[in-house]
């Protein structure tokens, strides 16, 4: 289809094939399947999925009871669903995805972004952007951090791979759980933590488990560590942990 498209249903689904032009597709019943869509692409349903190719422009898709599955985005995106999961390819512009009941899964991300869910998981492939992820009922995993970022959790482990390159300010918060940072190669970094031990008769290695060489400080209940990866420089790591164990491991 060729041109600007305006679909709008009651009650049933909406699926086409790839639309070169603009699309605003809203059902209060039904999934929306289109194709990819080369220019600015406004989805909203009230009772389905949202499923799409490669979008060329900004995307705006929200559903309140279903899944948002998309491919590549090349401009600014808008994701939100109250009651599904978020799978997307490559995010390009900047980004606010939210779920309220579902796990969130980016194979990357390029523009500034804000990523948050209530209940589930949240799992990037790599970021050249800021990042921001919170989630009170999961897990975070990054595997390639490469920008300042800002990762919160209350209830699940943080696992972190840092890139070479990242040179950044992170944030990291676990209110219950353990923190595994992994540092490839010779990358470079200095990392102070504030651990909550459980109790002064935990040794040292129940608090922090470490390849490389650092200090540990025990005082007012907790355990202050400081660590410089590969002799330091690069990343700013500040690690917020409560009852969990910080291990900062080699590739």
């Amino acid at each position: 289809i060729t041109g600007n498209i305006k679909l709008n249903t009651s009650g049933g689904d909406i699926e086409t094939k790839s639309i070169t032009g603009n699309l605003d597709a809203y059902t209060s019943g039904g999934n929306v399947k289109p194709g990819n869509v080369r220019g600015v692409a406004n989805i909203k349903t009230a009772g389905g999925n949202i499923v799409t190719g490669n979008i060329g422009g900004d995307a705006n898709f929200s559903t309140s009871g279903g899944n948002i599955s998309i491919g590549n985005m090349a401009g600014a995106v808008k994701l939100s669903t109250a009651g599904g999961d978020i799978v997307a390819g490559t995010v390009n512009g900047t980004s606010v995805i939210k779920t309220s009941g579902g796990n969130i899964n980016i194979v990357a991300i390029k523009g500034n972004s804000n990523v948050s869910t209530a209940g589930g998981s949240i799992s990037v492939g790599a970021t050249t952007a800021r990042l921001e992820a919170r989630t009170s009922g999961g897990d975070l995993y990054i595997n390639s951090l490469g920008s300042d970022a800002t990762l919160k959790t209350s209830a699940g482990e943080v696992t972190v791979k840092f890139s070479p390159s990242n040179t950044g300010n992170v944030s990291i918060k676990n209110s219950a759980g353990d923190v595994k940072l992994i540092f490839p190669g010779n990358t470079k970094a200095n990392v102070q933590a504030t651990i909550s031990a459980l109790g002064w008769d935990m040794d040292d290695d129940e608090v922090i488990r470490s390849d490389f060489p650092g200090t540990v400080d025990r005082r007012g209940g907790k355990v202050i560590t400081r660590t410089a990866v590969n002799g330091g420089g690069g990343a700013s790591v500040t690690v917020d942990l409560d009852m969990g164990t910080l291990s900062l491991k080699k590739n």
